[in-house]
């Protein structure tokens, strides 16, 4: 998948075309958030990751926000609390086809949530990884050589076809990271 990319089409799908690009300031004050020196990147197996932008995290809220109105539409989920409660109704969702197999963007949209109670779960957080002005959201433990992608793995499993099972994902990112 291509990241920038991977931005693009959700930020036109969600509305409002999304542009991201490495900005120097948002870098540096991400850079100094993190506690490293200013302009430097992380480097984990060849991939230059650095914190969310703030485009970034515009576009996962958007993403959750898709997610969470099929919920509320199918169920009525009240919302979200980056907790293993949510997987229930990410399960019921998929279960359900509530995002067909062709709509890769709906099915990317449930793993954000799923991040979402990596997050909290595994102590993780979102970071990019950038390759030139390409960007994709993954999740990082400080310290680890693993990020997780999460928003790609509800969609891919889906569509592969067969059981889909969001708990058995939250597990096996569990057992990766050691």
């Amino acid at each position: 998948m291509r990241t920038m990319g991977f931005f693009s089409r959700l930020g036109g799908l969600l509305g409002g075309g999304v542009k991201l690009a490495v900005q120097d300031g948002a870098e540096a004050l991400a850079d100094f958030a993190r506690g490293q020196p200013v302009g430097q990147r992380a480097r984990r197996g060849g991939l230059a990751l650095e914190p969310c932008n703030p485009e970034d995290l515009a576009v996962l809220d958007k993403m959750r926000a898709m997610a969470l109105e099929a919920a509320r539409m199918v169920y009525g989920t009240p919302g979200w609390t980056g907790t293993p409660a949510d997987l229930e109704v990410l399960q019921r969702l998929v279960d359900d086809g509530a995002f067909d197999v062709g709509n890769r963007t709906g099915l990317q949209c449930l793993g954000v949530v799923l991040g979402d109670v990596m997050v909290t779960t595994l102590g993780l957080r979102w970071v990019v990884s950038v390759d030139g002005e390409e960007r994709t959201p993954l999740l990082e433990r400080a310290g680890a050589t693993v990020t997780v992608q999460p928003v790609g793995m509800v969609a891919t499993a889906v569509q592969r076809g067969g059981a889909v099972d969001v708990n058995a994902m939250l597990e096996e990112a569990k057992r990766q990271l050691g």
